[in-house]
């Protein structure tokens, strides 16, 4: 007799799991896939901290304490230093991934006029962990865009962009000189290709529409840019 054929298993749809841990953040280690999420101080107990999350348990953590109010998160690509916004200070804080402990906290500096900034996104530099771009927002100001600047060690460099209208989320290419901006916040819309040098940042070149919408965000990988309204572009280009 002919003998049944052994069946080939079908995809299967995946697994969703809901953790109840309310987070302002996400970022992944690539080297040992930890999620690390940023968590608010509205949490009550383990509030104001960064807690790491495994992806197969799916379970969270211990917390650990990083200050008032941790919002964005940033990772370098060894996955060796983590850089935590926090709002409540004004303030971007260091974090060792290995050995999970915070480390040193610097100012993003202050408007003349509106004051503080805080950070509405973060870049580390390609193969330069000490390198971090960060997007300055003016809390309670429209536009809200402070300017995009280089800081090494926490220490600025400087030369920054304009505020006003710019790059309110950024993303580093390969080459730690080259920084990509998008504007979310008018109808300019402007796609920007930034120069990085030792001096500090400054935009070379600004498409319009290239990426479109209010709120929106990006990533780049393999020379691509991926936007989170759908659209793919080369960033090099400037072309869909």
């Amino acid at each position: 007799p002919t003998p049944t054929p052994t069946p080939v298993p079908t995809p299967g749809v995946g697994e969703l799991r809901q953790i109840a841990l309310a987070t302002n953040d996400l970022v992944t280690d690539p080297a040992s896939q930890t999620i690390f999420a940023s968590v608010p101080s509205s949490v009550g107990v383990g509030g104001n901290s960064v807690v790491p999350i495994g992806p197969v348990a799916g379970t969270p953590g211990a917390a650990v304490f990083v200050g008032s109010e941790p919002n964005r998160l940033a990772i370098s690509d060894n996955g060796a230093v983590l850089y935590v916004s926090l709002d409540g200070a004004n303030a971007v804080r260091k974090f060792d991934v290995p050995t999970k402990t915070p480390g040193a906290q610097f100012s993003l500096g202050s408007d003349s006029f509106f004051g503080p900034y805080r950070a509405q996104d973060m870049a580390v530099a390609p193969g330069q962990p000490d390198v971090l771009a960060v997007s300055r927002l003016r809390p309670s100001v429209s536009p809200g865009h402070g300017g995009v600047a280089i800081f090494d060690n926490g220490v600025p460099r400087s030369l920054t962009t304009p505020d006003h209208t710019g790059s309110n989320v950024i993303e580093f290419s390969k080459s730690p000189e080259i920084l990509y901006g998008q504007n979310t916040e008018t109808t300019e819309f402007g796609f920007r290709r930034m120069a990085v040098g030792s001096c500090g940042v400054i935009t070379v070149r600004t498409i319009q529409s290239l990426l479109s919408g209010f709120g929106l965000d990006f990533r780049v990988d393999n020379g691509v840019a991926y936007s989170s309204g759908g659209r793919a572009v080369d960033p090099e280009a400037g072309n869909i």
